[in-house]
């Protein structure tokens, strides 16, 4: 049993309920997932069966779309509903013009300090423990992400609804904070959907109690993904039986008369099974592809 499931987290879960969930269904130990959502947010959470946890690394990576709703007036040490709040403001009106101005700045590659309720760790240790203990927070750095874009969908005198694709990494939280900063105003994470996860898309997820009737049913093959189809973003690559074994055997290939460009790619051998990822790089006018992970086929 080894591959992906796209999976629909509900609000007031965490990520680590959902894969406990997961585990107990489908009785497996080896269950985990691809990027954490925080408790008060609900939408697309990839999960990872079996060996599809060596290659959940390059899931993380992926771009992410989110439905955020960004409320004023006040300020929480969260940064969204499940905090306290430490401040509030009167709020300032601010024209849709003013807002797209506001939102231009934040768009592009950009540094954003991360909440002090956030499972970085600094020192072996996770912000948020230190921050639930009351301990005196280390400084935080500010990180690079990119956010390729910021899409108004409502907006009025005391909340703000967007659509917002971002890479991997970026804290919706923050970027509401940071957004009241510049329209003068206190702001909190009210709402927050993932709606998609690299290919993993939110209309073609499952809840953990569709996921328990397909289990029951016994077609759990229907929504269990592939796990060279979750990494359909990577270009095929096949390989000759020769190249094929030598690949399995971890040996780095130089490719002749091949017209590739240099990145990761799906490898396959030449029945279309599928070997693992290897990285294709260009040295002296030469093709050497190098293994990165190995998908084995028997148990």
């Amino acid at each position: 049993m080894n591959g992906f499931l796209n999976l629909i987290k509900p609000t007031g879960m965490t990520s680590h309920d959902v894969v406990s969930s997961v585990r107990r269904l489908l009785k497996i130990k080896k269950v985990g997932h691809t990027g954490t959502l925080d408790p008060n947010a609900a939408g697309v959470l990839p999960v990872c069966v079996g060996r599809a946890a060596k290659f959940s690394d390059y899931l993380l990576k992926e771009e992410k779309q989110y439905f955020a709703k960004i409320g004023f007036g006040a300020l929480t040490d969260t940064l969204d509903t499940y905090g306290s709040v430490v401040s509030t403001k009167d709020i300032r009106p601010f024209s849709l013009e003013q807002l797209e101005k506001v939102l231009q700045e934040f768009t592009g590659d950009i540094e954003q300090f991360p909440p002090k309720y956030s499972a970085i760790k600094i020192g072996g240790r996770k912000l948020y423990e230190m921050a639930r203990n009351n301990e005196e927070l280390p400084d935080i750095k500010p990180r690079a992400v990119c956010i390729s874009s910021i899409d108004i969908c409502s907006f009025s005198s005391e909340s703000v609804d967007l659509d917002i694709v971002c890479s991997a990494g970026t804290y919706i939280r923050s970027l509401a904070r940071d957004i009241g900063e510049k329209l003068d105003n206190e702001a909190y994470l009210s709402l927050l959907i993932r709606k998609r996860s690299g290919n993993f898309s939110i209309d073609e997820g499952i809840t953990l109690e569709e996921l328990e009737e397909f289990v029951r049913e016994g077609r759990l093959d229907e929504v269990l993904i592939p796990i060279d189809g979750a990494l359909s973003s990577y270009p095929e690559l096949y390989l000759s039986t020769i190249e094929d074994k030598h690949y399995k055997n971890g040996c780095t290939l130089v490719l002749t008369q091949r017209k590739c460009r240099e990145g990761i790619y799906r490898v396959y051998d030449e029945e279309g099974g599928f070997s693992g990822l290897g990285n294709l790089e260009l040295q002296k006018d030469k093709l050497y592809l190098r293994s990165l992970k190995l998908a084995r086929v028997a148990e």
